[in-house]
């Protein structure tokens, strides 16, 4: 799922034309960015495949955040493991039950996750290395468009769409792109829905966002894979949307000040 932070671009527009081929992505400019769509699985598998630098940061109350350096070695269905960290002076070892922040250097931008550490492993060389829960959804921080973040899930969000005013479902799909404006959501051809159609739609972000909005279709259109992309605008302020797109933006910002 992408997330569009800058609340002065052309959200309308690109809810209301097809969505880019896949493998690639429409930019605020009109242009085309050239950069895959990504989900959790495909980011670490490139950042194990070319140990790629990663970076902790201690998030537990009192203490300090520091940057720890290390690599991801090996990913499994629930923790990722990664190799000796290298610390500062000064800096304690890691310890299980610590949370983290973590950190995914890739040419397109940041790839940033909450983590904990699960497990302290030793090595025949008795060099320390650690087990990390695996995240489940990633942030992005676009290096080359500083007002656009984007999170990968693991399984996008899954938004049900409802008739206005008589609350009778009309399908589901996976919810793709979210702006301050609107919606896009993936359906299946059998989501009978058409440009003009009053709707609500009701989707879960993550334990404590959900959307529940009033909307309005603005667009429909086939991919060539067979699935149909659904554009939706909100008809009104969604309050839940505004804050956790203000949150990513404020924790994106506050990044790259540091």
């Amino acid at each position: 799922m992408r997330v569009w932070t800058n609340t002065s671009f052309k959200a309308f527009d690109l809810l209301s034309t097809p969505s880019p081929a896949s493998g690639t992505r429409a930019s605020t400019d009109g242009g085309k960015d050239e950069s895959h769509l990504v989900d959790v699985q495909s980011v670490l598998d490139r950042a194990v495949a070319e140990r790629t630098p990663c970076v902790l940061v201690r998030q537990d109350p009192g203490t300090r955040p520091l940057p720890i350096e290390t690599t991801l070695e090996s990913i499994t269905a629930h923790a990722i493991a990664i190799g000796r960290p290298s610390y500062r002076p000064g800096q304690k070892s890691l310890a299980a039950g610590e949370r983290l922040q973590l950190r995914i250097e890739l040419p397109e931008g940041s790839y940033i996750a909450d983590t904990a550490v699960v497990a302290k492993l030793e090595s025949t060389s008795g060099a320390s290395a650690y087990r990390l829960a695996r995240p489940h959804s990633l942030i992005l921080e676009d290096r080359r468009i500083v007002d656009r973040v984007s999170v990968a899930y693991e399984t996008a969000p899954v938004a049900e769409l409802l008739h206005a005013p008589t609350h009778k479902s009309i399908g589901s799909g996976a919810l793709i792109d979210l702006s301050v404006g609107g919606v896009r959501i993936r359906t299946s051809p059998q989501v009978l829905i058409r440009a003009g159609d009053r709707i609500v739609l009701r989707a879960k972000l993550n334990d404590d966002v959900r959307i529940h909005a009033m909307g309005i279709v603005v667009h429909t259109g086939p991919r060539t894979d067979g699935a149909v992309d659904v554009g939706v605008r909100f008809t009104g302020e969604v309050p839940d949307v505004n804050r956790y797109l203000r949150e990513i933006s404020a924790r994106g910002t506050a990044r790259r000040a540091g």
